[in-house]
């Protein structure tokens, strides 16, 4: 349906801008904490991007099994002192920073940010200052992996953000605190530990580990320190470098109460999969087209500062590199590699400290320099990954509310409990029952498209998430708010939680505008798995038949309908900009039955 609506802006110039904050009400607040891998850096550089559509309060650096700085009894593991790229790429003078910190890629990302910084506030004056980011940048437990023996910079700001839960009682003024953890939980764990040592000998010490657990979310790819707890622990690295996982030997046990509802623990949401290395076979085929070299490099790539440090396969940018090289990967290469090539690479890697290529065993040690040459070479550009951007995706403020509740589902997927473990989410038990990936258009990879079931709940959304980000990256590279595709904004008449009796009628009328002037396609669509009227995932949950085309929808509360029981509408707003760049927004509304 095409909208034109009364009161409504048909186009927006670029002074005329809409304010996006008072779409939906901002998303609480959240703390990333990462480390070095290839697939953070690339989503450091994507959340970046909705930095306006998220309340980041901490950029926080940690240790996992896969990153370490090491220290005197500890050897560094892929944690470089110099640039992850050998190519020159404009930072070599941030002289802001130390000699270290000025190629991790939490700053550089930053910096790039802010060289980009101008044209982003063109097109939504939400966007934090470059100041802002740095003043937050944090280093938390770095030297050993699962460590949380050091207290650290990183985990101090944790824990004053948790105490403030309780002493300054932003639970109830600011809400929750997500945290979420792209690499290891240490320096989460330490900030915990922190709070456990200053207060646990107080008189109300049980009403604050309350509330610090009734108020705190981590938001993670698995557990990186090799967990033998958490499903997807990733195994047991080589205790050389770890020091064990910091949710097993700490927080599952420490971080606990009961009362007369059974055990509570801070809530541990599993977004593993989808974005990750495994997307190129996770992809549903009708989306495939949008992650192919040739869109890589076109729209990503090449589009600015920020494009220019973002990781693809083959594209001569090495962070996580050393130990595709060490094990004889291809990921970071492009054919053809010249003699100068290779002269620079081993150039770059003998200078790494000795240590940092010594690997322990079983990550293929015994390898000595100089490198060989691959026989078998990646396509320039082949998406490599952003494993840990279904954290941040959940908190993105696009009307899907995915952060409020595991069960909802939405850019960063849904979960559902783990049967064995309070407090702990994951996807790998949450398919979608009604979604199925479309038969495959393009050729699809060896193997087939095979979209996994526990990853359909993020890989329907995929290819609209994609479509966002690259309008974004079009956003760093103009300065006119014209130049460039926006979102709709959407508004919901009557409410988002509202209340209704089994059998009653309900209306609800969306209010949709386009900031661009783009003609609207309205719809509205129930989302079943995500109702409890008729059961989480139940293909006939969608006993209230909802769907239909338009800014208003009639419906019919099913007379069975249980007190308590919840249905879930999705209002969808898609605009008429020509691929990829076609936008669509959401605004969910959560029907709660009442006698």
């Amino acid at each position: 349906m095409i909208l034109g609506l009364t009161g409504c802006p048909t186009s927006t110039g670029d002074d005329d801008r809409p304010n996006y904050s008072a779409q939906h009400g901002q998303s609480p607040r959240t703390i990333i904490t990462t480390d070095p891998e290839g697939d953070d850096k690339n989503s450091m550089i994507h959340a970046l991007l909705y930095a306006n559509d998220m309340n980041i309060v901490g950029l926080v650096y940690s240790a996992s099994r896969w990153h370490t700085r090491g220290d005197s009894t500890h050897p560094a593991l892929r944690w470089s002192t110099k640039s992850e790229d050998y190519r020159e790429e404009g930072f070599g003078e941030v002289m802001r920073l130390d000699s270290d910190r000025q190629y991790w890629h939490i700053d550089r990302a930053v910096e790039a940010y802010a060289q980009v910084y101008d044209n982003l506030n063109v097109h939504d004056s939400d966007y934090p200052s470059p100041d802002y980011l740095r003043s937050i940048i944090k280093i938390g437990n770095i030297d050993v992996a699962g460590d949380i023996s050091k207290d650290s910079e990183g985990a101090r700001y944790i824990a004053d953000m948790l105490n403030g839960l309780y002493d300054q009682n932003t639970a109830e003024t600011e809400g929750k605190i997500y945290i979420q953890v792209w690499g290891g939980l240490n320096t989460a764990a330490r900030a915990l530990k922190d709070v456990e040592d200053a207060h646990s000998g107080s008189a109300d010490w049980a009403e604050r580990k309350k509330t610090i657990i009734d108020n705190t979310v981590f938001l993670s790819y698995a557990d990186q320190e090799g967990s033998s707890v958490v499903p997807g622990g990733m195994g047991q690295p080589s205790n050389l470098i770890w020091a064990g996982s910091s949710y097993d030997n700490y927080v599952k046990d420490t971080w606990t109460y009961t009362d007369d509802n059974g055990v509570h623990a801070i809530t541990w949401r599993d977004c593993q999969g989808m974005w990750g290395y495994g997307c190129t076979g996770a992809i549903v085929a009708e989306d495939a087209y949008l992650i192919t070299p040739h869109y890589n490099k076109a729209y990503i790539k090449d589009i600015g500062p920020l494009g220019e440090l973002y990781w693809f396969r083959g594209d001569y940018t090495f962070i996580a590199g050393i130990l595709d090289l060490l094990q004889g990967e291809s990921g970071g290469w492009v054919s053809p590699v010249t003699q100068a090539d290779m002269d620079r690479i081993n150039g770059y890697i003998n200078e790494l400290p000795e240590n940092e290529i010594s690997i322990p065993s079983g990550w293929g040690g015994g390898v000595s320099l100089p490198l060989a040459i691959p026989t078998n070479f990646q396509t320039p550009y082949s998406y490599a990954s952003e494993g840990d951007s279904t954290a941040f995706a959940t908190m993105i403020d696009n009307g899907l509310r995915n952060w409020e509740d595991p069960t909802w589902g939405g850019w960063g997927g849904r979960q559902t409990e783990y049967p064995s473990l309070p407090g702990f989410w994951t996807n790998t038990t949450s398919a979608e029952s009604t979604f199925q990936p479309a038969p495959s258009a393009p050729p699809p990879p060896v193997g087939g498209w095979g979209t996994p079931a526990d990853q359909r709940s993020m890989s329907r959304w995929f290819g609209w998430a994609w479509r966002d980000f690259l309008n974004r990256m079009q956003w760093t590279v103009n300065s006119r708010y014209s130049r460039a595709n926006h979102e709709p904004v959407v508004n919901i008449k009557e409410g988002i939680d509202l209340t209704a009796q089994a059998g009653q009628m309900v209306t609800l009328t969306m209010d949709a505008y386009d900031p661009d002037g783009d003609s609207l396609t309205l719809s509205w669509w129930e989302y079943p798995e995500a109702d409890t009227y008729g059961g989480i995932g139940a293909t006939d949950a969608v006993g209230a038949g909802i769907s239909g085309f338009g800014d208003s929808i009639v419906f019919t509360v099913p007379a069975d309908a249980q007190p308590g029981e919840t249905i879930h509408v999705i209002a969808q707003v898609k605009d008429s900009a020509p691929d990829p760049f076609t936008c669509m927004r959401w605004q969910r509304v959560v029907i709660t039955v009442v006698e």
